[in-house]
Protein backbone atom coordinates (compact mmCIF):
# COMPACT_ATOMS: atom_id res chain seq x y z
CA UNK A 1 0.00 0.00 0.00
CA UNK A 2 1.38 3.27 -1.13
CA UNK A 3 1.70 6.30 1.25
CA UNK A 4 2.16 10.00 0.00
CA UNK A 5 4.65 12.01 1.21
CA UNK A 6 5.08 15.38 -0.32
CA UNK A 7 2.93 14.45 -2.92
CA UNK A 8 5.09 11.69 -3.76
CA UNK A 9 4.17 8.28 -3.73
CA UNK A 10 6.07 6.08 -1.79
CA UNK A 11 5.39 2.70 -1.32
CA UNK A 12 6.95 -0.88 -1.05
CA UNK A 13 8.89 -2.31 -3.90
CA UNK A 14 10.40 -5.82 -2.52
CA UNK A 15 10.54 -7.09 0.52
CA UNK A 16 12.71 -10.28 1.30
CA UNK A 17 12.53 -12.30 4.53
CA UNK A 18 12.73 -16.11 4.89
CA UNK A 19 10.21 -18.52 6.61
CA UNK A 20 10.19 -19.36 10.47
CA UNK A 21 12.01 -22.70 11.28
CA UNK A 22 8.84 -23.96 12.78
CA UNK A 23 5.94 -26.34 12.29
CA UNK A 24 2.82 -24.97 10.80
CA UNK A 25 4.68 -21.50 9.92
CA UNK A 26 3.03 -21.41 6.43
CA UNK A 27 -0.87 -21.58 4.69
CA UNK A 28 -2.16 -21.42 1.34
CA UNK A 29 -5.94 -20.19 1.36
CA UNK A 30 -8.45 -20.45 -1.52
CA UNK A 31 -8.01 -16.89 -1.75
CA UNK A 32 -4.48 -18.10 -3.69
CA UNK A 33 -2.78 -15.91 -1.00
CA UNK A 34 -0.17 -17.58 1.53
CA UNK A 35 0.84 -16.02 4.75
CA UNK A 36 3.60 -17.41 6.49
CA UNK A 37 5.48 -16.53 9.40
CA UNK A 38 8.33 -14.05 9.42
CA UNK A 39 10.39 -13.51 12.57
CA UNK A 40 8.13 -11.31 14.44
CA UNK A 41 5.96 -10.51 11.48
CA UNK A 42 3.22 -12.10 9.53
CA UNK A 43 4.30 -11.87 5.60
CA UNK A 44 1.43 -12.11 3.29
CA UNK A 45 2.52 -13.47 -0.43
CA UNK A 46 0.87 -13.44 -3.71
CA UNK A 47 2.62 -16.35 -5.66
CA UNK A 48 1.13 -15.71 -8.55
CA UNK A 49 1.90 -11.82 -8.85
CA UNK A 50 3.60 -11.02 -12.21
CA UNK A 51 3.06 -13.82 -13.93
CA UNK A 52 4.09 -16.65 -11.55
CA UNK A 53 7.31 -14.48 -10.34
CA UNK A 54 5.83 -13.82 -6.93
CA UNK A 55 5.83 -11.17 -4.18
CA UNK A 56 4.84 -10.08 -0.53
CA UNK A 57 2.53 -7.52 -0.95
CA UNK A 58 2.05 -6.99 3.35
CA UNK A 59 4.01 -7.38 6.48
CA UNK A 60 2.10 -7.59 9.36
CA UNK A 61 3.82 -6.43 12.96
CA UNK A 62 1.81 -6.56 16.25
CA UNK A 63 3.57 -9.64 18.03
CA UNK A 64 6.31 -9.16 20.70
CA UNK A 65 8.20 -12.58 19.79
CA UNK A 66 8.68 -15.08 17.13
CA UNK A 67 5.40 -16.15 15.28
CA UNK A 68 5.09 -19.54 15.30
CA UNK A 69 2.02 -20.78 13.66
CA UNK A 70 -0.41 -18.90 10.97
CA UNK A 71 -3.56 -19.48 9.47
CA UNK A 72 -6.24 -18.64 7.18
CA UNK A 73 -9.78 -18.97 9.08
CA UNK A 74 -11.82 -21.49 6.83
CA UNK A 75 -15.85 -21.54 6.23
CA UNK A 76 -16.33 -25.20 4.92
CA UNK A 77 -17.35 -23.59 1.94
CA UNK A 78 -13.87 -22.81 0.26
CA UNK A 79 -14.72 -19.06 -0.31
CA UNK A 80 -12.35 -16.90 -0.34
CA UNK A 81 -10.82 -16.19 3.12
CA UNK A 82 -10.80 -12.88 4.95
CA UNK A 83 -9.06 -13.12 7.79
CA UNK A 84 -5.72 -14.66 9.16
CA UNK A 85 -4.93 -16.14 12.69
CA UNK A 86 -1.15 -16.09 13.69
CA UNK A 87 0.02 -17.94 17.25
CA UNK A 88 3.50 -16.74 18.91
CA UNK A 89 6.16 -17.35 21.37
CA UNK A 90 4.91 -14.14 23.39
CA UNK A 91 1.46 -16.56 24.37
CA UNK A 92 -0.62 -14.57 22.41
CA UNK A 93 -3.26 -15.13 19.01
CA UNK A 94 -3.81 -12.42 16.50
CA UNK A 95 -6.52 -12.29 14.48
CA UNK A 96 -5.89 -9.87 11.06
CA UNK A 97 -9.01 -8.83 8.48
CA UNK A 98 -7.63 -9.10 4.89
CA UNK A 99 -9.58 -6.93 2.34
CA UNK A 100 -10.44 -3.22 1.55
CA UNK A 101 -9.84 -0.47 3.19
CA UNK A 102 -9.75 3.58 2.03
CA UNK A 103 -6.14 2.98 0.50
CA UNK A 104 -7.18 -0.08 -1.07
CA UNK A 105 -6.43 -3.61 -0.50
CA UNK A 106 -4.94 -4.11 3.03
CA UNK A 107 -4.45 -5.56 6.34
CA UNK A 108 -5.15 -4.86 9.78
CA UNK A 109 -5.30 -6.25 13.36
CA UNK A 110 -8.80 -7.05 14.42
CA UNK A 111 -7.79 -8.60 17.69
CA UNK A 112 -5.85 -10.34 20.35
CA UNK A 113 -6.81 -13.23 21.92
CA UNK A 114 -5.24 -14.01 25.57
CA UNK A 115 -5.64 -17.52 27.85
CA UNK A 116 -2.55 -19.66 26.80
CA UNK A 117 0.69 -19.40 29.55
CA UNK A 118 2.95 -20.95 27.27
CA UNK A 119 4.22 -20.48 23.81
CA UNK A 120 1.53 -21.22 21.06
CA UNK A 121 2.67 -24.06 19.09
CA UNK A 122 -0.19 -24.16 16.52
CA UNK A 123 -4.36 -22.22 15.92
CA UNK A 124 -6.49 -22.74 13.68
CA UNK A 125 -10.49 -21.51 12.92
CA UNK A 126 -13.51 -22.20 11.27
CA UNK A 127 -17.03 -19.91 10.58
CA UNK A 128 -19.80 -21.58 12.21
CA UNK A 129 -23.63 -21.18 12.23
CA UNK A 130 -24.54 -20.48 15.79
CA UNK A 131 -28.04 -18.52 16.96
CA UNK A 132 -28.35 -17.58 13.12
CA UNK A 133 -24.92 -15.91 13.91
CA UNK A 134 -21.99 -16.22 11.85
CA UNK A 135 -20.09 -17.44 14.92
CA UNK A 136 -16.15 -17.60 14.38
CA UNK A 137 -14.41 -20.65 16.70
CA UNK A 138 -10.64 -20.42 17.11
CA UNK A 139 -8.54 -23.28 18.94
CA UNK A 140 -4.83 -23.01 19.99
CA UNK A 141 -2.36 -25.33 22.12
CA UNK A 142 0.73 -24.27 23.56
CA UNK A 143 2.56 -26.82 25.93
CA UNK A 144 0.27 -28.37 28.11
CA UNK A 145 -2.92 -26.45 27.16
CA UNK A 146 -5.52 -26.41 24.87
CA UNK A 147 -7.39 -23.01 25.21
CA UNK A 148 -11.19 -22.26 22.66
CA UNK A 149 -12.26 -18.83 21.69
CA UNK A 150 -15.94 -17.77 20.45
CA UNK A 151 -17.05 -14.61 18.83
CA UNK A 152 -20.62 -14.94 18.92
CA UNK A 153 -21.34 -12.24 16.00
CA UNK A 154 -18.74 -10.37 13.19
CA UNK A 155 -19.04 -7.52 15.47
CA UNK A 156 -19.13 -9.00 18.85
CA UNK A 157 -16.45 -9.24 21.42
CA UNK A 158 -13.71 -13.15 21.50
CA UNK A 159 -14.48 -15.15 24.87
CA UNK A 160 -12.97 -17.89 26.22
CA UNK A 161 -15.49 -20.44 26.07
CA UNK A 162 -12.96 -23.25 27.59
CA UNK A 163 -9.68 -24.14 28.94
CA UNK A 164 -7.89 -27.58 29.00
CA UNK A 165 -4.56 -28.86 30.83
CA UNK A 166 -3.62 -32.11 29.18
CA UNK A 167 -0.45 -32.36 31.62
CA UNK A 168 2.02 -34.39 31.67
CA UNK A 169 0.92 -34.46 27.57
CA UNK A 170 2.47 -31.71 25.79
CA UNK A 171 0.19 -30.46 22.90
CA UNK A 172 1.31 -29.68 19.58
CA UNK A 173 -1.33 -29.34 16.54
CA UNK A 174 -5.06 -28.57 16.34
CA UNK A 175 -7.50 -28.76 13.59
CA UNK A 176 -11.42 -27.71 13.57
CA UNK A 177 -14.17 -28.58 11.33
CA UNK A 178 -18.10 -29.30 11.47
CA UNK A 179 -19.37 -32.81 11.31
CA UNK A 180 -21.08 -32.06 7.75
CA UNK A 181 -24.79 -33.60 8.67
CA UNK A 182 -25.19 -31.91 12.44
CA UNK A 183 -23.00 -28.66 11.85
CA UNK A 184 -21.39 -28.74 14.96
CA UNK A 185 -17.80 -28.45 15.63
CA UNK A 186 -14.89 -30.90 16.22
CA UNK A 187 -11.79 -30.17 17.41
CA UNK A 188 -8.69 -32.63 17.46
CA UNK A 189 -5.15 -31.70 18.93
CA UNK A 190 -2.14 -33.46 18.61
CA UNK A 191 -0.16 -34.83 21.59
CA UNK A 192 3.13 -36.15 22.46
CA UNK A 193 1.93 -39.60 24.02
CA UNK A 194 0.94 -40.90 20.40
CA UNK A 195 -2.61 -39.83 20.76
CA UNK A 196 -4.95 -37.40 19.56
CA UNK A 197 -7.44 -36.00 21.47
CA UNK A 198 -10.82 -35.22 20.19
CA UNK A 199 -13.11 -32.40 22.01
CA UNK A 200 -16.76 -31.19 20.78
CA UNK A 201 -19.17 -28.60 21.27
CA UNK A 202 -21.90 -29.16 23.45
CA UNK A 203 -25.34 -27.87 24.37
CA UNK A 204 -26.99 -28.65 27.49
CA UNK A 205 -29.73 -26.61 29.43
CA UNK A 206 -29.22 -23.79 26.91
CA UNK A 207 -25.79 -23.90 27.91
CA UNK A 208 -22.96 -23.92 25.15
CA UNK A 209 -19.38 -25.54 26.22
CA UNK A 210 -16.72 -27.66 24.68
CA UNK A 211 -16.11 -31.04 26.12
CA UNK A 212 -13.66 -33.69 25.77
CA UNK A 213 -14.90 -36.48 23.61
CA UNK A 214 -11.98 -39.23 23.48
CA UNK A 215 -8.60 -39.83 22.79
CA UNK A 216 -7.72 -41.94 19.55
CA UNK A 217 -4.13 -43.88 20.34
CA UNK A 218 -2.32 -45.41 17.76
CA UNK A 219 0.86 -43.44 16.68
CA UNK A 220 4.03 -44.65 18.53
CA UNK A 221 6.02 -41.59 18.88
CA UNK A 222 4.80 -37.61 19.40
CA UNK A 223 1.81 -36.74 16.91
CA UNK A 224 3.31 -33.62 15.08
CA UNK A 225 0.36 -32.72 12.39
CA UNK A 226 -3.47 -33.24 11.93
CA UNK A 227 -6.02 -32.49 8.67
CA UNK A 228 -9.63 -32.47 8.61
CA UNK A 229 -11.71 -33.06 5.10
CA UNK A 230 -15.50 -34.23 4.70
CA UNK A 231 -15.94 -36.64 2.18
CA UNK A 232 -18.54 -36.69 -0.30
CA UNK A 233 -20.43 -38.92 1.70
CA UNK A 234 -20.33 -36.44 4.50
CA UNK A 235 -17.80 -38.30 6.90
CA UNK A 236 -15.32 -37.02 8.55
CA UNK A 237 -11.55 -37.82 7.61
CA UNK A 238 -8.71 -37.27 10.03
CA UNK A 239 -5.47 -37.40 8.66
CA UNK A 240 -2.31 -37.75 11.83
CA UNK A 241 1.65 -37.27 10.92
CA UNK A 242 3.99 -38.50 13.78
CA UNK A 243 7.46 -38.79 13.95
CA UNK A 244 7.19 -42.67 14.25
CA UNK A 245 7.60 -42.04 9.83
CA UNK A 246 3.56 -43.26 9.67
CA UNK A 247 0.56 -41.29 8.72
CA UNK A 248 -3.08 -42.72 9.58
CA UNK A 249 -5.84 -41.25 8.54
CA UNK A 250 -9.34 -42.29 10.48
CA UNK A 251 -13.06 -42.08 9.48
CA UNK A 252 -15.32 -40.13 11.69
CA UNK A 253 -18.89 -41.22 11.04
CA UNK A 254 -22.43 -41.44 12.43
CA UNK A 255 -23.17 -44.62 14.34
CA UNK A 256 -25.80 -46.67 12.72
CA UNK A 257 -28.23 -50.02 13.95
CA UNK A 258 -25.90 -52.33 11.90
CA UNK A 259 -23.00 -51.23 13.70
CA UNK A 260 -23.98 -52.73 16.95
CA UNK A 261 -23.74 -56.38 16.08
CA UNK A 262 -21.33 -58.62 17.39
CA UNK A 263 -19.71 -59.56 14.89
CA UNK A 264 -18.87 -56.06 13.97
CA UNK A 265 -17.62 -55.23 17.33
CA UNK A 266 -15.25 -58.41 17.34
CA UNK A 267 -13.85 -57.30 14.00
CA UNK A 268 -13.20 -53.59 14.96
CA UNK A 269 -12.57 -53.56 18.49
CA UNK A 270 -8.99 -52.82 18.17
CA UNK A 271 -9.24 -49.72 15.54
CA UNK A 272 -12.47 -47.85 16.29
CA UNK A 273 -14.06 -46.28 19.24
CA UNK A 274 -17.65 -44.91 19.85
CA UNK A 275 -18.12 -41.29 21.20
CA UNK A 276 -21.42 -39.35 21.82
CA UNK A 277 -22.52 -35.75 22.01
CA UNK A 278 -25.38 -33.96 23.30
CA UNK A 279 -26.37 -31.17 21.31
CA UNK A 280 -30.11 -30.67 21.39
CA UNK A 281 -30.29 -34.58 21.13
CA UNK A 282 -27.62 -37.02 21.63
CA UNK A 283 -25.84 -37.96 18.67
CA UNK A 284 -23.33 -41.10 18.48
CA UNK A 285 -20.28 -41.57 16.00
CA UNK A 286 -17.55 -43.92 15.37
CA UNK A 287 -14.02 -43.51 15.06
CA UNK A 288 -12.57 -45.87 12.86
CA UNK A 289 -9.26 -46.58 11.36
CA UNK A 290 -8.76 -45.97 7.25
CA UNK A 291 -5.11 -46.67 6.23
CA UNK A 292 -2.00 -46.44 7.57
CA UNK A 293 0.40 -44.87 4.94
CA UNK A 294 4.07 -45.25 5.25
CA UNK A 295 6.72 -44.08 2.78
CA UNK A 296 8.57 -41.54 4.68
CA UNK A 297 12.15 -42.01 5.98
CA UNK A 298 12.01 -39.63 8.85
CA UNK A 299 9.32 -37.39 10.83
CA UNK A 300 6.43 -36.28 8.95
CA UNK A 301 6.09 -32.53 10.15
CA UNK A 302 3.20 -31.77 7.91
CA UNK A 303 -0.44 -32.96 6.11
CA UNK A 304 -2.74 -30.65 3.95
CA UNK A 305 -6.00 -32.30 2.17
CA UNK A 306 -6.37 -30.96 -1.56
CA UNK A 307 -9.53 -28.58 -1.41
CA UNK A 308 -12.43 -29.90 -3.16
CA UNK A 309 -13.19 -28.98 -6.88
CA UNK A 310 -16.31 -27.73 -8.69
CA UNK A 311 -17.62 -29.73 -11.17
CA UNK A 312 -20.61 -29.59 -12.97
CA UNK A 313 -21.78 -27.24 -10.10
CA UNK A 314 -21.32 -29.66 -7.52
CA UNK A 315 -18.06 -30.07 -5.60
CA UNK A 316 -15.99 -33.24 -5.45
CA UNK A 317 -13.75 -34.14 -2.79
CA UNK A 318 -10.36 -35.72 -4.78
CA UNK A 319 -9.37 -37.11 -1.63
CA UNK A 320 -5.68 -36.39 -2.20
CA UNK A 321 -3.36 -36.02 0.99
CA UNK A 322 -0.18 -33.95 0.79
CA UNK A 323 2.75 -34.31 3.50
CA UNK A 324 6.30 -33.51 4.24
CA UNK A 325 8.85 -35.05 6.24
CA UNK A 326 12.44 -34.24 8.03
CA UNK A 327 13.30 -36.72 4.64
CA UNK A 328 12.93 -33.33 2.24
CA UNK A 329 10.51 -34.71 0.58
CA UNK A 330 6.99 -33.81 0.18
CA UNK A 331 4.52 -36.54 -0.82
CA UNK A 332 0.68 -37.05 -2.40
CA UNK A 333 -0.87 -39.48 -1.39
CA UNK A 334 -4.31 -40.79 -2.95
CA UNK A 335 -7.03 -44.35 -3.28
CA UNK A 336 -7.10 -46.08 -6.17
CA UNK A 337 -10.51 -46.01 -7.33
CA UNK A 338 -11.15 -49.32 -7.99
CA UNK A 339 -9.44 -51.61 -5.11
CA UNK A 340 -9.53 -48.66 -2.40
CA UNK A 341 -5.99 -48.86 -1.44
CA UNK A 342 -4.15 -45.84 -0.45
CA UNK A 343 -0.28 -45.40 -2.57
CA UNK A 344 1.99 -42.14 -3.39
CA UNK A 345 1.30 -40.46 -6.36
CA UNK A 346 3.70 -37.72 -6.49
CA UNK A 347 6.87 -37.23 -4.62
CA UNK A 348 9.83 -34.41 -4.80
CA UNK A 349 12.05 -32.50 -2.85
CA UNK A 350 15.44 -32.25 -2.37
CA UNK A 351 18.33 -34.75 -3.09
CA UNK A 352 21.99 -34.09 -0.82
CA UNK A 353 22.83 -31.69 1.73
CA UNK A 354 23.55 -31.58 5.30
CA UNK A 355 20.28 -29.69 6.46
CA UNK A 356 17.00 -30.50 7.66
CA UNK A 357 13.90 -31.63 5.86
CA UNK A 358 10.67 -29.74 5.27
CA UNK A 359 8.75 -28.02 8.35
CA UNK A 360 5.12 -27.64 6.58
CA UNK A 361 3.40 -27.97 3.24
CA UNK A 362 -0.07 -27.09 1.38
CA UNK A 363 -1.77 -27.48 -1.79
CA UNK A 364 -2.31 -24.45 -3.59
CA UNK A 365 -4.07 -23.60 -7.07
CA UNK A 366 -6.47 -25.96 -6.32
CA UNK A 367 -4.38 -28.60 -6.51
CA UNK A 368 -2.10 -28.17 -9.37
CA UNK A 369 0.43 -26.44 -6.87
CA UNK A 370 2.30 -27.59 -3.84
CA UNK A 371 4.79 -25.05 -1.54
CA UNK A 372 6.68 -26.49 1.44
CA UNK A 373 8.99 -24.53 3.83
CA UNK A 374 11.88 -25.65 4.93
CA UNK A 375 14.56 -25.47 8.04
CA UNK A 376 16.70 -22.43 6.58
CA UNK A 377 13.49 -20.64 5.79
CA UNK A 378 13.46 -21.24 2.06
CA UNK A 379 9.99 -22.02 0.40
CA UNK A 380 9.71 -24.93 -2.30
CA UNK A 381 7.11 -24.76 -4.99
CA UNK A 382 5.48 -27.38 -7.51
CA UNK A 383 3.50 -26.76 -10.06
CA UNK A 384 1.75 -29.53 -11.88
CA UNK A 385 2.27 -28.75 -16.10
CA UNK A 386 0.75 -31.49 -17.95
CA UNK A 387 0.82 -34.37 -15.56
CA UNK A 388 4.61 -32.96 -15.08
CA UNK A 389 5.50 -31.57 -11.43
CA UNK A 390 8.12 -28.62 -12.03
CA UNK A 391 9.61 -26.27 -9.65
CA UNK A 392 8.52 -23.03 -9.51
CA UNK A 393 9.74 -19.20 -8.75
CA UNK A 394 9.26 -18.59 -5.27
CA UNK A 395 9.95 -15.24 -2.66
CA UNK A 396 12.92 -16.01 -0.59
CA UNK A 397 15.27 -13.85 2.18
CA UNK A 398 17.57 -14.11 5.15
CA UNK A 399 15.75 -16.29 8.12
CA UNK A 400 17.74 -14.20 10.48
CA UNK A 401 19.17 -10.96 11.65
CA UNK A 402 20.24 -8.95 8.83
CA UNK A 403 23.15 -6.79 10.01
CA UNK A 404 24.21 -4.64 6.69
CA UNK A 405 23.22 -3.37 3.66
CA UNK A 406 25.19 -1.83 0.47
CA UNK A 407 23.92 -0.54 -2.78
CA UNK A 408 25.98 -1.34 -6.27
CA UNK A 409 27.45 1.98 -6.50
CA UNK A 410 25.13 1.98 -9.85
CA UNK A 411 22.08 1.64 -8.04
CA UNK A 412 21.48 -1.67 -9.85
CA UNK A 413 21.75 -3.88 -7.07
CA UNK A 414 22.38 -4.58 -3.52
CA UNK A 415 23.95 -7.01 -1.14
CA UNK A 416 23.08 -8.04 2.55
CA UNK A 417 24.76 -9.68 5.13
CA UNK A 418 23.05 -11.67 7.87
CA UNK A 419 23.20 -13.70 11.37
CA UNK A 420 22.69 -16.86 9.07
CA UNK A 421 26.49 -16.56 7.72
CA UNK A 422 25.21 -15.47 4.21
CA UNK A 423 25.27 -12.66 2.13
CA UNK A 424 22.70 -12.43 -0.65
CA UNK A 425 22.70 -10.39 -3.45
CA UNK A 426 19.09 -8.97 -4.85
CA UNK A 427 18.27 -7.64 -7.94
CA UNK A 428 15.48 -6.74 -10.64
CA UNK A 429 14.68 -9.66 -12.76
CA UNK A 430 13.34 -8.23 -16.16
CA UNK A 431 11.06 -10.20 -18.93
CA UNK A 432 10.29 -8.76 -22.17
CA UNK A 433 7.02 -10.54 -22.10
CA UNK A 434 6.07 -9.26 -18.27
CA UNK A 435 5.41 -5.42 -17.74
CA UNK A 436 5.49 -6.08 -13.95
CA UNK A 437 8.92 -5.65 -12.13
CA UNK A 438 9.79 -8.48 -9.79
CA UNK A 439 13.05 -8.06 -7.69
CA UNK A 440 14.22 -11.51 -6.37
CA UNK A 441 17.47 -13.08 -4.15
CA UNK A 442 19.86 -14.13 -7.13
CA UNK A 443 22.55 -15.02 -5.70
CA UNK A 444 24.78 -15.78 -2.40
CA UNK A 445 28.41 -14.83 -3.04
CA UNK A 446 29.11 -15.88 0.32
CA UNK A 447 28.21 -19.03 2.79
CA UNK A 448 30.42 -18.76 5.92
CA UNK A 449 30.80 -20.71 8.92
CA UNK A 450 30.74 -17.36 11.29
CA UNK A 451 27.45 -15.19 11.73
CA UNK A 452 28.35 -12.34 9.45
CA UNK A 453 28.50 -8.64 10.40
CA UNK A 454 29.55 -5.98 8.00
CA UNK A 455 29.61 -5.49 4.60
CA UNK A 456 31.48 -2.79 1.91
CA UNK A 457 31.55 -2.13 -1.45
CA UNK A 458 35.32 -2.18 -3.53
CA UNK A 459 33.21 -1.43 -6.78
CA UNK A 460 30.64 -2.51 -8.93
CA UNK A 461 31.17 -6.32 -8.66
CA UNK A 462 33.81 -6.70 -5.84
CA UNK A 463 32.75 -6.41 -2.22
CA UNK A 464 34.90 -7.26 1.51
CA UNK A 465 32.92 -8.57 4.46
CA UNK A 466 33.84 -9.23 8.00
CA UNK A 467 32.10 -12.17 10.29
CA UNK A 468 32.81 -13.04 13.75
CA UNK A 469 36.01 -14.32 13.07
CA UNK A 470 37.22 -10.80 13.07
CA UNK A 471 38.43 -11.67 9.27
CA UNK A 472 37.93 -9.36 6.25
CA UNK A 473 37.86 -11.11 2.83
CA UNK A 474 37.06 -9.74 -0.36
CA UNK A 475 34.99 -11.34 -3.10
CA UNK A 476 34.89 -10.42 -6.71
CA UNK A 477 32.06 -11.65 -9.13
CA UNK A 478 33.06 -14.76 -11.36
CA UNK A 479 32.77 -14.36 -15.49
CA UNK A 480 30.09 -16.59 -15.76
CA UNK A 481 28.16 -15.03 -13.54
CA UNK A 482 28.27 -11.45 -14.95
CA UNK A 483 26.98 -13.31 -18.25
CA UNK A 484 24.00 -14.79 -16.22
CA UNK A 485 23.52 -11.35 -14.34
CA UNK A 486 23.53 -9.68 -17.52
CA UNK A 487 21.12 -11.62 -19.23
CA UNK A 488 18.73 -12.28 -15.85
CA UNK A 489 18.56 -8.56 -15.43
CA UNK A 490 19.15 -6.76 -18.47
CA UNK A 491 21.71 -4.63 -17.13
CA UNK A 492 24.87 -3.53 -19.44
CA UNK A 493 28.08 -4.76 -17.81
CA UNK A 494 30.93 -3.29 -20.22
CA UNK A 495 33.18 -5.53 -21.80
CA UNK A 496 36.52 -4.56 -20.06
CA UNK A 497 34.71 -5.48 -17.05
CA UNK A 498 34.05 -8.74 -17.94
CA UNK A 499 37.39 -9.00 -19.46
CA UNK A 500 39.41 -7.95 -16.63
CA UNK A 501 37.81 -11.11 -14.28
CA UNK A 502 38.91 -14.46 -13.71
CA UNK A 503 37.05 -17.50 -14.52
CA UNK A 504 36.70 -19.25 -11.82
CA UNK A 505 38.38 -22.72 -10.26
CA UNK A 506 37.57 -25.38 -8.98
CA UNK A 507 39.23 -26.70 -5.76
CA UNK A 508 37.91 -29.19 -2.78
CA UNK A 509 35.64 -28.29 0.20
CA UNK A 510 37.52 -27.12 2.95
CA UNK A 511 38.14 -30.22 5.59
CA UNK A 512 40.51 -31.63 8.08
CA UNK A 513 42.16 -33.54 5.76
CA UNK A 514 43.13 -31.14 2.99
CA UNK A 515 46.92 -31.30 2.16
CA UNK A 516 48.27 -27.66 1.11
Amino acid sequence: MAATVNNVAVGTAYTSVGCNRTPHALDWGNNNLVCFAASRAVAVYDPKFAGNHGKILHTLYEHQDRVNCVRWIQDGEFSPEMEILSGSADKTVIVWAYGGTSGGVGCQRVSKLIGLDASVNSVDGFYWKYNQNIATVVVAVGGDQICVWLRDGQNDEWRILQKFITNPVLMFDCVVNLLLDYKIPLIACAGDDGSVQLLNFQMLDGELSCVRTMKIPGHEDWVRALAFTVEDSGDLLLASAAQDTLIRVWRISPESSKDKSDDDKLALQSNQGQFSIIYENELKFKCQLETVLQGHENWVYGLHWQPSELKDGCRKNPLRLLSCSMDKTMTIWGADPSSGIWFDQVRVGEIGGNTLGLYGCRFGNQGTSILAHGYQGALHLWHDVEGQWKPGVVCSGHFDSVEDFIWDPSGDFAITVSVDQTSRLHAPWIQESNEEITWHELSRPQIHGYDLSCITSLGRFRFASGAEEKVIRVFEAPHNFLENFARICHIDVPLPERNKIHYPVRSECLALNNCS
